[in-house]
């Protein structure tokens, strides 16, 4: 629902009031434990921690539709926050790295490294769309 106010024009009131409002330590711990909860599932390991996570061998283990499931949530989160980033500074400064923990920023990565964009010129407006790389696509030909 937050995403979908940020869809069409941009209206700075909105955005200052979701930069301002939102607890981005909080999401980040979401973004973390949903993160943990698909790794623990790829590798069939309840005991795994994000600590012991590497992100290459995550990679590796990707089926065609792991994106399917929980991890999805993860994907929305960081969609919202470089959505609000690219309007407002003060979002842009809470995406620095130095503002994550390990967890939090092996988590950020691992999406940010399966997301792409797009920049479409409406009117005279210049939107920047974000979406999941499914690994799906890696099947696809040149």
């Amino acid at each position: 629902m937050l995403k979908s106010l940020l869809i069409g024009e941009v209206d700075m009131e909105i955005i200052m009031r979701m930069t301002y409002s939102l607890d981005y330590d909080m999401i980040k711990e979401r973004m973390v434990a949903i993160f943990l909860r698909f790794a623990q599932k790829l590798e069939n390991n309840d005991y795994l921690r994000v600590s012991d996570i590497t992100i290459p061998k995550i990679n590796k283990n990707l089926d065609r539709y792991d994106f399917d499931g929980c991890i999805a949530e993860a994907f929305e989160i960081y969609i919202l926050f470089n959505s609000l980033a690219d309007s407002c500074p003060e979002a842009a400064e809470r995406l620095e790295r130095k503002t994550f923990t390990p967890d939090q920023w092996k988590a950020f990565d691992f999406v940010r490294g399966h997301t792409g964009r797009i920049e479409v010129y409406v009117n005279t407006s210049l939107l920047k769309i974000y979406f999941p790389i499914m690994p799906v696509c890696h099947y696809l030909s040149r």
